[in-house]
């Protein structure tokens, strides 16, 4: 699964109110994205912990990761109407069919079920 993000407002609304690490995260995207460009949130999760030792987003060094804190607050982000949050499945790659010589056996029982009644 995958996850896409826009941001929708630059400005947070006066009568939302949020930890000064959520303030400070959404100032940091507020000036590096644009509003209703979507991003892939492990791309944005990248860019967000490469500054993890820096202080250029947030106040305090942090011991989690700043992609984790952002993923904490990323449920009030949504609730308030800042962002949008949209969960997309990605299509794996079929297996290759292994059905010739050297498949691997279904069971790892060397007698069956069946057979042991009949010995």
């Amino acid at each position: 699964m995958a996850a896409r993000i826009a941001l929708l407002k630059k400005v947070i609304p006066d009568d939302v109110k949020l930890p000064k690490q959520a303030r400070e995260i959404h100032e940091y995207l507020a000036k590096n994205l644009e509003v209703d460009k979507v991003v892939d949130q492990k791309d944005l999760g990248e860019a967000l912990d490469a500054h993890q030792e820096d202080n250029t987003i947030l106040s305090v060094t942090p011991k989690q990761p700043i992609s984790r804190i952002f993923a904490f607050y990323r449920g009030k982000y949504v609730e308030t109407g800042i962002m949008s949050y949209e969960r997309v499945s990605v299509a794996k790659p079929k297996k290759e069919d292994n059905s010739g010589e050297n498949a691997a056996p279904t069971s790892r029982r060397k007698v069956k079920p069946g057979e042991e009644a009949a010995a």
